[in-house]
């Protein structure tokens, strides 16, 4: 019988988990579930996988979702620069997640460009 991740996953140093504007799926969701419960956010866009299966931000788009108060040097330096994530880390189905067994808190960060505040609001009151 698999062991449930939370159990798996426990660690008993770990007293409480603090989520700052980030995705916290449920038990059976995916990331990509989470993050386009609403509408993305008018500024989100990414390009389909590429040969190998990884998700780019595409450069036009990467100054209107991250560091947006950085300059436009900046902003281009962080582009060149990103890493890119694999389709499969939004497409797996999460076990249960720890912040169901641990004291949790959740900071909204209402001018994120990526997760937006009707998300983050969602999240944080599961």
């Amino acid at each position: 019988m698999p062991v449930p991740s939370s159990q798996r996953l426990a660690d008993p140093k770990v007293k409480a988990l603090v989520y700052i504007a980030a995705l916290a799926p449920a038990e059976g969701e995916t990331v990509a579930d989470v993050f386009y419960r609403s509408e993305p956010h008018p500024r989100h866009r990414s390009s389909p996988p590429d040969k190998h299966g990884l998700i780019w931000l595409p450069h036009d788009a990467f100054a209107a979702a991250f560091a947006q108060n950085a300059s436009a040097e900046e902003q281009a330096v962080l582009a060149a620069v990103q890493r890119p994530i694999s389709a499969a880390c939004i497409s797996v189905r999460v076990g249960r997640p720890l912040w169901k067994d641990v004291p949790s808190w959740y900071l909204l960060a209402e001018q994120d460009h990526m997760i937006v505040a009707e998300t983050q609001r969602f999240m944080a009151s599961a």
